[in-house]
């Protein structure tokens, strides 16, 4: 379906109509910008980075990695789709990765160096996330994936970050980032990636069902 978004942006005392045009489909959502407005735009690298099909894409599951001590490639030009710390070990954690059989996406060893952000400056092992088929893609899921096998793999590297984070002073971080502590505790006392999936996904009917329902339009 072929819908059309009008937006407005503020000059001074003046508003400029955008029209956007957008493909509805099945699916996971993504954006292919055709255009501009004439006035020039000007955005942050990381947001512009960030705007790239892929990062877009995997970004529900691998902002889960601010949480932690792992760089979620914030720093490169791929940030969100290379994700590595100076202690893993690139093939050891593509092989890990493997064995959950995630659909729709595939990992490649890599090593980069970030040039701010976690570990700047120093060379990181790690992966880039290339996703093959964007209908059966799961991010939230992947990004759980990685975070239990970087737990697993490396006990006594792999930390979770401490409080504060941004607004919150008190919480962990990675609580903030997933809506509760369910997941954090369950990666650490090492219950499987599918049981934890279970519940996930009936909270997210749920939610679908009695909330996200009443707002859908068509």
């Amino acid at each position: 379906m072929l819908a059309k978004v009008f937006s407005c942006a503020v000059i001074g005392l003046e508003g400029a109509i955008v029209e956007v045009e957008v493909d509805i489909s099945r699916g996971l959502p993504s954006l292919t910008i055709v255009g501009l407005p004439d006035a020039a735009v000007q955005e942050s690298r990381e947001r512009v980075r960030s705007a790239i099909k892929n990062s877009a894409l995997v970004y529900p599951g691998m902002c889960l990695l601010e949480g932690t001590n792992v760089s979620e490639g914030r720093g490169t030009t791929r940030p969100f789709e290379i994700f590595g710390a100076p202690f893993v070990d690139p093939e050891r954690l593509v092989k890990n990765l493997g064995e959950f059989k995630l659909p729709g996406v595939l990992f490649r060893p890599v090593f980069f160096e970030p040039t701010f952000q976690k570990h700047a400056g120093k060379l990181c092992g790690g992966a880039q996330i290339h996703v093959t088929n964007r209908n059966r893609f799961r991010p939230f899921k992947t990004g759980v994936a990685i975070l239990k096998a970087l737990h697993d793999l490396y006990p006594e590297q792999f930390q979770w970050k401490k409080p504060p984070y941004e607004y919150e002073a008190k919480k962990m971080p990675i609580d903030i980032l997933a809506g509760t502590d369910r997941l954090r505790k369950e990666i650490s006392r090492g219950t499987p990636l599918d049981t934890m999936e279970i519940w996930w996904k009936e909270q997210c009917g749920r939610f679908n069902r009695t909330v996200r329902k009443k707002y859908l339009l068509y």
